[in-house]
């Protein structure tokens, strides 16, 4: 709200010519879209509603593209290029208001087709850069330099955080000046003293770490009294492992749910649809309920938890997540306590264990959430919360971070091992980063996913659930149907294929061809499996022998490892 009151000055003294907005993820982008529509609505007379603009954008528009054929193979590639023209992200960049990915905006700085068009659709208007703190040094670095390309350009830029420390803020904009710099919250700018900024009323939220077995008891010992309560796993194998955990234990007014990356895109947005707004600020629909997620809602969406717990992560993920509880003010929360209160899971191994651990031995000991987060920071975050008893938001904040980022000279032998690999992958890092920002490199494919906009460790396909086929046509799994004869690109066939869609680790398929399907390979870019659903189980293939898959429209799709001698850790954490 306070970067729209800046958008909203700025247009009114005719000093910028609209705005676009950028989140971390698409589904933080089709949540702010909302919002955004409701202050534009306020703010004009016209019907003028921003534009959604994210790879998956086209599910939700009424883009109108038409039905393009190609007579020969070499007009395959026009074909493919007609298409991305007429529904293109690009070409919404231009229009005035516009709400989506980082990915859309840092395009405009790397070396990608008409990475200029985007630069000119984005010229002389205020770039809103909303939680900057949740991006690695790769993608920092990017940030940096589209804020150093678009400021020439007449642009104003907002970086927005809640929990950026002092030393990220300085690779943003230089020189900090240290007036006010310990208060929170706080508004920096480029050249100009910090400016303090009248603090809400803080809030102190009692904290607790607790085996999995008291939380799950804990849990339902407030549900049964009415709470609403949200569990944050770090994992999507861990959310489903707890959902079945709680549903084993369900008792008869208290709703569960499951909520992940891992689902089909028309079962996510309904799942989204359903728990925003049950557990949002207005819900008319607030009830006893249970509700276990991953990152998904730790940040940039506007849910109001009565009660927490949370796996352990770094610092300021764990200072996101708290902004989920007792977000609004409410004066009949169910539970008749004084403060909220944030569980955290505590982990299977001592203080005295991680000191004496070497850097491999802690990667094991932290098991999966090693992949997800760097071990040296869940070290840091451990010890500082391991003692906890309450904590003062917004007061305590600033504090929190800098002791949790702040290097330390003297530490165990296994934490300088695991700080060093930081320090070493962070230089890695900013040298690729900068490389790619030279727009005179080979051009890449103006697309999500394929710009190297983001590091992406975890190589995904993309599978397409599918209940059977028959001759001439694929049964999608939520009903759907669309025909295989053919290779022409159809907008609704390509939107009923991508509704069905679910991203899997590469990992787990071997390499091989596909079965030929032309109809497919025209409406999806990109890798592609089909996976049918048989009795809840997932026929593909060429998936491997050591894992089976499993979707139900309640869990997701499963994905379960069959043969444990060779264990791979890597997951989606989405």
């Amino acid at each position: 709200e306070a970067a729209l009151w800046c958008v909203y000055q700025l247009m009114q003294s005719e000093k910028a010519s609209g705005f676009y907005f950028a989140l971390p993820t698409q589904a933080t982008s089709n949540r702010i879209h909302i919002r955004i529509n409701e202050f534009l609505r306020r703010i004009t007379d016209s019907q003028s509603l921003s534009r959604l603009v994210h790879s998956g954008s086209w599910l939700l528009d009424d883009v109108k593209v038409p039905t393009l054929r190609p007579v020969t193979d070499s007009e395959k590639e026009s074909n493919r290029n007609a298409i991305d023209w007429f529904a293109s992200r690009k070409r919404g960049l231009l229009a005035p208001f516009g709400v989506g990915t980082i990915d859309q905006a840092l395009m405009s700085v790397i070396a990608v087709k008409h990475f200029f068009v985007r630069q000119y659709a984005l010229a002389g208007k205020v770039i809103i850069l909303d939680e900057v703190h949740s991006y690695d040094l790769y993608t920092g670095t990017l940030i940096k330099t589209l804020c150093e390309r678009l400021l020439p350009l007449g642009c104003t830029i907002i970086l927005l955080s809640a929990t950026l420390t002092t030393e990220i803020k300085k690779r943003f904009i230089g020189a900090v000046s240290q007036t006010h710099e310990n208060q929170y919250p706080l508004i920096t700018g480029a050249g100009i003293a910090s400016v303090k900024v009248a603090a809400p009323e803080p809030k102190e939220i009692n904290i607790r770490i607790k085996d999995e077995n008291d939380a799950i008891a804990e849990v339902f010992n407030k549900a049964q009294h009415g709470a609403s309560v949200l569990w944050v796993c770090d994992t999507v194998n861990k959310a489903q492992q707890m959902f079945d955990l709680a549903r084993a234990r369900k008792q008869a007014n208290v709703e569960i749910g499951l909520l992940h990356a891992r689902y089909p895109v028309f079962r996510r947005q309904e799942l989204e649809e359903y728990w925003m707004e049950k557990l949002g600020k207005d819900s008319k629909n607030r009830s006893a309920c249970i509700l276990f997620s991953t990152q998904i809602v730790e940040q940039s969406v506007d849910l109001d938890a009565d009660f927490m717990i949370s796996e352990l992560a770094p610092t300021d993920m764990l200072l996101q997540r708290m902004g989920r509880l007792w977000r609004h003010c409410r004066n009949n929360r169910p539970i008749k306590i004084k403060a909220p209160e944030f569980w955290i899971i505590e982990e299977n191994h001592s203080s005295e264990e991680f000191e004496n651990a070497s850097a491999k031995e802690i990667k094991k000991m932290f098991g999966t959430k090693s992949m997800v987060y760097a071990p040296y920071v869940l070290l840091r975050s451990f010890q500082l919360w391991k003692d906890k008893k309450s904590i003062k938001i917004p007061i305590d904040i600033r504090d929190l971070l800098e002791k949790t980022y702040k290097v330390k000279e003297v530490e165990p032998k296994g934490w300088q091992d695991l700080a060093e690999e930081i320090e070493g992958n962070d230089f890695a890092l900013k040298q690729t980063a900068e490389f790619e920002a030279n727009v005179w490199n080979l051009a890449l494919d103006d697309e999500e996913g394929k710009a190297k906009t983001r590091v992406n460790g975890l190589e995904t396909t993309q599978l397409i659930l599918a209940s059977h086929k028959d001759e001439n046509a694929l049964n999608l799994i939520n009903g759907s149907r669309i025909k295989l004869k053919g290779d022409a690109f159809v907008l609704s066939e390509a939107r009923a294929v991508a509704r069905n869609i679910v991203k899997i680790p590469m990992y787990c398929f071997e390499k091989g061809q596909k079965p030929v399907s032309k109809k497919i390979s025209a409406v999806v870019r990109g890798d592609w499996q089909v996976g049918f659903v048989e009795n809840n189980t997932v026929m593909c293939t060429f998936l491997k022998k050591a894992y089976v898959m499993r979707y139900t429209p309640k869990k997701g799709v499963e994905i379960i490892k069959t043969d444990r001698r060779n264990e791979v850790d890597y997951e989606p954490c989405d």
